[in-house]
C-alpha cells in the first residue's frame, strides 16, 4: 500500500509543478504564440493516431508547445463559448490543485482501489494466484497513474516525457494483461506447471519491447490487449470445465469470467479499438473514464480470490450472466428481424404486424422467460412426503424418511450427517459447499453437503426453503400428536365410564335378587355402555330424569345392602326442567356412583344420605353416611376416587372429601353452564 500512495503522490507533485495558461472561464485555447492547435494537439491518449510516424510528429509539436509554455506569458488566442474569438498575453503560471480535471483524480482513484483490493485479498490468502493478482493490481494503477499524467494535460508536455509516459502506461498494460492470462492458469486450480508461466510474460514482453523501440510500423499495443483478453477467456473457460465438480471453485471462477469479459470487453471495445481502426473521433467515452470498467474487474477477481461469500455471489454472477446473454441475443434476433423485413419488400405493414405480434413477441417472451427463469430447489411436489415424514409410527421410521426427503430436494453428493450438536437455525457452511439443519422435535440435526450433486452451492432459498420444511414438518408433528392426545383423553373418558357407571350397574345386579330388577340394570348398563361409546362429548340430557333414575338405582343398591337411602323426592320433584351437557351430567352420574359404592364396601355404614341443590349457576351434590370413615382421597388406594377428581377439575368444579370415625362426608360443585334451577324446597337442602 506504502507503494499505492506514493504513485499517487508523485502524480499530484508532477502535475503542480506543471504550467498552466491563465484564460477567461469556459474559453477554450486555439493558438499559443501564433502557432494553431489542431484536433490532433489536445487528443487524450496518442495510441489513438494509428502510427508511429504520426505519433512521432505529435510529441515533435508537444515539445514546441512546451517549450513556447516556459515563459512567464504567452500570446493566447483562445475562443469564447459564445464563439468570440480573442488573442492577448496570457500569464503562465504553475497549475494547482483546483486546475486539476475531474478525470485525473478519477483515474488516480481506479488505480488506488486496484491496490486496496489486492492488499484485501493478500491479508486472506497467500500463494502464488495471489502474487499474479497483486502484480495484475500494480500494473492498473501503473498503466492508470501515467495515463493521468498525459490525459490531464492542458495542452502539452515535452515530448521526450511524453513519450516516456506513454511507454510507462503501455508497461503497466503489459502487466496487467499478462497477470490476467497467469491468473487464468492458476485461479481456481492450477491447470499448467509453473514454468508455463513464463509463456505469456515473454510473448506479451515482446509486444511491450517492439512498442517502445518501434519495431513495427503500427503499435502493437491493441493487438497484445486483445490477444490477452481472449487468451485468459481461453483458460477460463477450460478452468470452468475442469471445476464441474467444484461449486466453490466455480462460483469463484464465474465471477472472474463476468468481471473480465464485462469490464475487459467494455474498454477494448470503448476506448481502444476505435483508435486502432482510425476511428478516434467516434470514441464513446474517453480513456480517462474507460479505465472505470477496470474496477468491475478488481471487484469480481478480488471477490473470487478471496471467495467472499460465495454462495451468495455465485447466484448473482448466475443471474448476470443470464442478463448479459439474454439481452446479447434478443439483441441480434430483433437486428436480424429487421434487417430481414427491410430486405423484404413485400412484406406489407398487415404481414409485419401478423408476424410481430403473432409469432416473435410471444417467442421473444418464451426466450426470455427460459433464460432469466430461476431454477431452485422445491417442495411444491413434495408434500406427500413432507406428510409422510411426520405420520411414521416411530421415530427411527422418521429419521429415515426425513432423511429421504432431504436427499429428493437437495441431492447431496455426499451421506447426509446426522449432527449431535446441532445450530438453533439453518446456516450455510464452508463458503456454501454445506448446509447445516437444526434439530426438529425427536429428529436430530442434520448437515448436507455438495448441492445437486456438486453442481451447486447451497444459498439463501435453501435457508428459506430448509425454514419451510422445517416449519411443516412441525405442524404435521403437533397435529400428529394433538391427534394421539385425544385418542388417549378419549380411552382414559371411556375407562373412567366404564369403572365409575358399568362397574356400579354392574355391582348392583348382582347384588339385587329380584330377576325383574336385575335384567332392569342390566338392560340399563348396555344403554349406558352404548351412549358411553356412541355419543361421547355430543348430547344434552334432561337434568332431572337423569336425578330421577339416580335416585331410584341409588335406592336399589343401597336396599338391597341393607341400608337406608335418605334423598328427599323434592329435589327431582320440583323446579323447572333444563338441558345439561353430556360431560356434566356423565360426570355428575359417575360421581354418585362411585362415592355410594365406596360407602357400600368400605364405610360400614347403616345410613347414606344424598342432596342436590343449586346456587349461582353451580350445582351442588353432597353425600354422607354414619360409617367408621376412611383415609382422604388423596391417600386412598384405587382409581375410584382420583377419577373423581380428575372429572371435577376437567369441568371446572371442585370436591372436598372429610373422615371421621362417625362418618364420611363428599361434596362436589360443578358449574352448569348458566342453566338456572328453581329453588328447591327445603327439605331438599344440604344440612349444615
Amino acid at each position: 500500500m506504502l507503494v499505492a500512495f506514493m504513485i499517487l503522490a508523485s502524480a499530484v507533485v508532477f502535475m503542480t509543478s506543471r504550467p498552466h495558461i491563465d484564460l477567461p472561464p469556459g474559453a477554450e485555447l486555439v493558438s499559443v504564440n501564433g502557432i494553431e492547435i489542431i484536433p490532433t494537439d489536445t487528443i487524450e491518449e496518442p495510441d489513438q493516431l494509428g502510427t508511429f510516424a504520426l505519433m512521432r510528429a505529435f510529441f515533435d509539436r508537444q515539445t514546441q508547445f512546451a517549450a513556447e509554455l516556459d515563459a512567464p506569458s504567452v500570446m493566447a488566442g483562445y475562443r469564447m463559448p459564445n464563439g468570440a474569438l480573442s488573442e492577448e498575453a496570457r500569464p503562465v503560471r504553475g497549475t494547482t490543485l483546483s486546475d486539476l480535471p475531474f478525470v485525473f483524480w478519477f483515474q488516480n482513484a481506479v488505480g488506488l482501489f486496484a491496490m486496496l483490493a489486492a492488499a484485501w485479498v493478500f491479508s486472506l490468502r497467500r500463494d502464488v494466484g495471489v502474487i499474479a493478482f497483486l502484480a495484475l493490481s500494480f500494473g492498473l494503477q501503473l498503466s492508470a497513474a501515467s495515463a493521468s499524467l498525459y490525459g490531464a494535460r492542458q495542452l502539452a508536455l515535452d515530448g521526450e516525457l511524453f513519450q516516456r509516459l506513454s511507454n510507462l502506461n503501455h508497461l503497466g498494460t503489459a502487466i496487467f494483461g499478462t497477470s490476467l492470462v497467469c491468473l487464468f492458469m492458476l485461479f481456481p486450480r492450477r491447470i499448467v506447471p509453473l514454468g508455463w508461466l513464463s509463456v505469456p510474460i515473454v510473448v506479451f514482453g515482446l509486444f511491450h519491447l517492439s512498442d517502445t523501440y518501434g519495431w513495427t510500423e503500427a503499435p502493437l499495443y491493441p493487438v497484445a490487449i486483445v490477444s490477452q483478453l481472449l487468451v485468459s477467456l481461453v483458460f477460463g473457460v477450460i478452468q470452468f470445465r475442469k471445476s464441474r465438480n467444484q461449486p466453490v471453485d466455480r462460483a469463484g471462477l464465474r465471477w472472474f469470467l463476468l468481471s473480465t469479459f464485462v469490464g475487459c470487453i467494455l474498454f477494448t471495445m470503448l476506448s481502444i479499438v476505435p483508435g486502432a481502426l482510425g476511428l478516434s473521433e467516434t470514441l464513446v467515452i474517453s480513456q480517462g473514464y474507460a479505465f472505470g470498467f477496470f474496477t468491475f474487474i478488481q471487484v469480481g477477481l478480488a471477490l473470487g480470490i478471496g471467495r467472499f461469500r460465495l454462495f451468495a455471489l455465485d447466484r448473482i454472477s448466475y443471474q448476470i450472466w443470464l442478463w448479459i446473454s439474454g439481452a446479447i441475443l434478443i439483441l441480434v434476433i430483433d437486428g436480424l428481424l429487421l434487417i430481414w423485413l427491410r430486405e423484404q419488400p413485400w412484406a406489407s405493414l398487415t404481414i409485419a404486424l401478423f408476424i410481430g405480434s403473432f409469432l416473435y413477441f410471444p417467442l421473444r417472451q418464451w426466450l426470455i422467460n427460459r433464460l432469466l427463469s430461476t431454477r431452485s430447489a422445491s417442495i411444491v411436489d413434495k408434500v406427500p412426503q413432507v406428510v409422510s415424514v411426520g405420520l411414521a409410527p416411530t421415530r427411527s421410521a422418521r429419521e429415515k424418511k426425513w432423511d429421504e426427503l432431504l436427499h429428493n430436494i437437495f441431492s447431496p453428493a455426499s451421506q447426509i450427517e446426522v449432527l449431535d450438536a446441532a445450530p438453533d437455525r439453518p446456516q450455510l457452511g464452508e463458503n456454501g459447499l454445506a448446509l447445516d439443519i437444526p434439530a426438529i422435535m425427536d429428529l436430530k440435526g442434520r448437515r448436507l453437503r455438495y448441492a445437486a450433486l456438486g453442481r451447486r452451492l447451497f444459498n439463501a432459498s435453501d435457508l428459506d426453503l430448509v425454514g419451510m420444511l422445517m416449519q411443516f414438518h412441525t405442524v404435521v408433528l403437533e397435529s400428529r400428536e394433538a391427534f394421539e392426545t385425544g385418542a388417549h383423553q378419549e380411552r382414559e373418558r371411556i375407562s373412567r365410564d366404564v369403572h365409575d357407571n358399568i362397574g356400579a350397574q354392574l355391582l348392583g345386579a348382582l347384588h339385587t335378587s329380584k330377576e325383574a330388577r336385575k335384567d332392569a340394570l342390566l338392560r340399563d348398563t348396555l344403554t349406558d355402555l352404548r351412549t358411553i361409546v356412541n355419543h361421547g362429548f355430543q348430547s344434552s340430557l334432561q337434568l332431572w330424569d337423569v336425578l330421577l333414575d339416580l335416585r331410584n338405582e341409588t335406592t336399589d343398591r343401597v336396599e338391597v345392602r341393607g341400608l337406608t337411602l335418605d334423598w328427599p323426592i323434592g329435589d327431582m320433584a320440583t323446579g323447572e326442567d333444563h338441558l345439561v351437557p353430556y360431560t356434566t351430567m356423565n360426570a355428575i352420574r359417575s360421581i354418585l356412583r362411585e362415592v355410594v359404592s365406596n360407602a357400600l364396601k368400605h364405610a360400614a355404614a347403616q345410613k347414606i344420605s344424598v342432596r342436590v341443590s343449586e346456587e349461582s349457576g353451580m350445582l351442588r351434590l353432597s353425600v354422607w353416611d354414619d360409617g367408621a370413615g376412611f383415609e382422604a382421597m388423596e391417600n386412598h388406594k384405587g382409581n375410584g376416587l382420583s377419577n373423581i377428581k380428575n372429572r371435577t377439575d376437567a369441568l371446572g368444579g371442585t370436591c372436598h372429601l372429610t373422615s371421621t370415625d362417625s362418618g364420611t362426608r363428599f361434596g362436589i360443585e360443578l358449574p352448569l353452564d348458566g342453566i338456572k334451577m328453581s329453588e328447591l324446597p327445603n327439605e331438599g337442602k344440604v344440612p349444615a
